[in-house]
């Protein structure tokens, strides 16, 4: 299985987010796509409904929120992010089948499910750069960051021709796209 794929150089500048609050522990906005990242996702024929930015506050060991997109059903969750800092980005596999889940919703709505990391094993790991990373966020994952200045992740759902693309697929469409290595 494929956890997450650098798949090519294209950042965001996290500097239009300098304003965005510091809280005590990570919060979730819900903002405009930079128009860099627009343009890169139509030349593959990607539309995104989600652009999200999550901003963790400095010194926050955040790997206690282990978790996975959507509710569970969707099977594949490709999300493209963008990151600053150091953080490190986990996958994890549960122990057993049917392990204990709670529901959970963003402040805008997008759901997600929590589960106690002590129930699973760590099966993979990287530091999201602020370069294109798809990421499989059906797998339960976490944020393992203890920085001391704010960390910055864009994160976006794509849907390609109106439904939610598998993995394999993104790395198709990507694929196709001359002038893109999707081997780096």
């Amino acid at each position: 299985m494929i956890y997450y794929k650098i798949i090519n150089d294209l950042s965001v500048d996290f500097s239009q987010y300098k304003d965005f609050p510091i809280e005590d522990q990570v919060k979730i906005y819900q903002i405009p796509l930079p128009d860099n990242i627009a343009i890169w996702a139509d030349s593959l024929g990607l539309t995104i409904p989600v652009c999200e930015l999550f901003v963790t506050p400095p010194g926050l060991h955040t790997g206690t929120y282990l978790h996975i997109d959507g509710d569970g059903t969707q099977g594949d969750v490709p999300k493209f992010n963008w990151a600053t800092g150091v953080g490190e980005m986990v996958w994890m596999q549960p122990k057993r089948d049917n392990i204990k889940t709670i529901k959970f919703a963003t402040e805008h709505g997008n759901q997600y499910l929590r589960m106690a990391k002590s129930s699973c094993i760590e099966v993979a790991r990287t530091v999201v750069q602020n370069k294109t990373t798809l990421i499989n966020a059906s797998v339960p994952h976490l944020v393992d960051y203890t920085g001391d200045v704010p960390r910055y992740c864009v994160s976006i759902t794509c849907f390609y021709n109106g439904v939610r693309p598998t993995f394999d697929k993104v790395l198709e469409l990507i694929g196709n796209q001359q002038g893109v290595d999707i081997n780096s």
